[in-house]
């Protein structure tokens, strides 16, 4: 096998070297984030979803923290390369 390069069809993100520190901070932000914002959110859902509106918050931090972390974390690569 040759070497390991890019996937096809993706560009590569900023440089090979960089810390994951940036992503782990803004995880932990959105997530702290989402725990403090969660009883705010549930209670606009309220109205449509009843007792099911926090566990809908709930699924919906799980999924939307850790994209938004992870685009952050992107964004932040490359404006510094």
């Amino acid at each position: 096998m040759d070497g390991s390069g890019t996937l096809p069809e993706r560009t590569e993100v900023g440089s090979k070297v960089f810390s994951p520190w940036a992503d782990r901070i803004t995880l932990v932000a959105l997530a702290l984030g989402g725990v403090l914002a969660a009883p705010g959110i549930s209670s606009v859902l309220d109205q449509w979803l009843g007792v099911w509106s926090m566990a809908a918050t709930g699924c919906g931090l799980v999924v939307l923290v850790p994209l938004i972390s992870t685009s952050i974390g992107k964004m932040y690569v490359r404006k510094r390369s």
